[in-house]
């Protein structure tokens, strides 16, 4: 799936980091969309770019690369408000590192 992301979307003086298709996965769900990094949120927006979830990079409380059979990474496990969140994106430990990158600018 590509998607085409509108670089207007970022707001606050936001610079877009990176953005790839994902799939967020929230129990029995798995919503096809695209994730977005900028230098101060990570956003999920679903397939009509709609955001269903924001993530302010200085409240995440933990973050991970989850694994399918403890061998393929499959993704980023997060913790955020108290919420576990899976989303399922390709190249996850690199996620990981701009993500850190990120947080250590801001």
């Amino acid at each position: 799936m590509n998607y085409a992301f509108d670089k207007n979307f970022v707001v606050n003086n936001e610079k877009l980091v990176i953005e790839t298709s994902a799939q967020l996965v929230l129990e029995e769900d798995k919503i096809e969309g695209v994730l977005v990094l900028t230098d101060k949120r990570l956003l999920f927006l679903d397939k009509n770019f709609v955001v269903e979830h924001e993530f302010n990079l200085t409240e995440i409380e933990s973050i991970s690369v989850f694994k399918l059979w403890n061998f393929f990474d499959k993704g980023i496990s997060m913790i955020y408000d108290n919420r576990k969140f899976l989303i399922q994106v390709g190249y996850a430990s690199d996620w990981i590192k701009l993500i850190n990158t990120q947080l250590y600018i801001v």
